[in-house]
């Protein structure tokens, strides 16, 4: 069975055994099923839209970064669903979903998100998606159907020249991310009509909790050699999962009953991150993983939090996505009108903070969807001076009648 690889310091793992180690509750036995083919095809798509958004994003980031290629990925399958032609491919290339057609994702989708759910109650983990869009508007049936069955999601005509409607998409936001990412949007441009939106609420407890009077500063050393002092925890009481070879420590460390996990790759000393970077590949982690056993180890690890923003734009366009945010995009599945339509923005924010306890974090993309150029304006004609007036059979040209108003009265 394949993990969901979070490619960054923190990953959110699902598998198919406890990974060996003990600890957990047996009142809270992981829930495990076989997944579906659908399933394990998207999981496994997944994996590898993670890493390639990773190293895209990694290229334009030297320092934290921190994101949730679940929380993109549920955005843009929404968007999928309103796309037609070369921007429905491309779009479904970009998220390495080639193989599966749009009500296997969409199916795939729904029963993974269950699943994540439920598979270890001392998680808290929520996954909320909505479409908001301008009221003058109608969303399509077929869309709006497919929104609500597979992806929950809530779907609200809004006024886009209100102001208020930038409150109710950020509380939406606020409330979905326990208050950890308060703004999506700050405006809604004149030529916006729709988002789609999808946050993700996660927190739990380590398995084995650092205790908080053993956390003391200590020295870290960053790339450029510089030393700084963090608050360090410590604790020699943790099992994980671990692995090392000549360039990396491998190190899974337990959440809840340990279905849930931060992975984290430790570059050997004389290596960086960058050269882990360089011989990541979906085979790699696929090897590294396989190849941990449980250990008992003291463990230091700093406290942290990294808050982090994206515009997701250029480099959705570099993996492969550039027509969607021309206007040569095709969401004529989005709305009954047919207006031309593109991505204006993905709009990417996460925080993750890091402690004795575990860990809580937090993402949300917006997909912004705008008219490719404004509808014209209805054309108004006032009759109010002398006109010439015909009465015709079409079909013949026959004029029946022929006049000049001159005056009404």
């Amino acid at each position: 069975m394949r993990f969901y690889k979070w490619i960054i310091l923190i990953l959110l793992l699902f598998s198919g055994c406890s990974n060996g180690l003990d600890g957990s509750d047996d009142d809270n036995a992981p829930k495990i099923r076989n997944l579906s083919f659908e399933e394990q095809s998207l999981a496994e798509s997944s994996n590898g839209f993670a890493l390639d958004l990773f190293k895209a994003l990694d290229q334009q980031e030297s320092g934290n970064l921190f994101f949730s290629p679940l929380s993109v990925q549920y955005a843009l399958s929404m968007t999928l669903n309103g796309a037609m032609e070369e921007t429905f491919t491309s779009i479904k290339d970009v998220l390495n979903a080639s193989d599966l057609n749009e009500h296997e994702i969409n199916q795939a989708i729904q029963t993974l998100t269950d699943f994540l759910l439920q598979v270890d109650k001392e998680v808290l983990l929520t996954i909320a998606n909505s479409i908001w869009y301008e009221e003058k508007l109608t969303a399509a049936e077929t869309f709006r159907k497919a929104m609500q069955e597979y992806y929950n999601a809530e779907i609200k005509g809004l006024n886009f020249k209100s102001t208020e409607s930038v409150d109710i998409i950020n509380q939406w936001v606020n409330d979905k991310t326990e208050g950890l990412i308060k703004e999506l949007i700050n405006e809604i441009p004149e030529d916006a009509v729709m988002y789609l939106v999808n946050a993700i609420y996660y927190k739990a407890q380590w398995m084995y909790p650092f205790d908080d009077k053993k956390t003391e500063n200590a020295p870290f050393y960053l790339a450029n050699g510089q030393q700084i002092e963090v608050p360090m925890m410590y604790s020699n009481e943790v099992k994980v999962d671990y692995f090392s070879d000549e360039g990396v420590d491998v190190i899974n460390i337990p959440y809840g009953n340990g279905q849930y996990s931060m992975l984290v790759l430790l570059p050997k000393q004389g290596k960086t991150t960058e050269d882990i970077i360089k011989v990541m590949n979906e085979n790699s982690m696929e090897s590294w993983e396989s190849s941990v056993t449980p250990t008992e180890v003291e463990l230091f690890m700093p406290k942290f939090k990294i808050e982090y923003k994206a515009l997701l734009n250029e480099t959705l366009s570099d993996m492969g996505m550039e027509i969607a945010f021309t206007d040569r995009a095709d969401f004529t599945r989005l709305f009954e009108e047919q207006y031309g339509l593109m991505i204006s923005k993905v709009i990417h924010k996460a925080v993750i903070e890091v402690n004795e306890e575990g860990t809580e974090a937090a993402a949300v993309t917006g997909v912004e969807v705008s008219l490719t150029s404004l509808p014209p304006e209805k054309l108004v004609l006032t009759l109010n001076r002398p006109f010439i007036f015909f009465i015709k059979e079409k079909h013949t040209g026959a004029v029946l009648f022929a006049g000049k108003l001159a005056d009404p009265v």
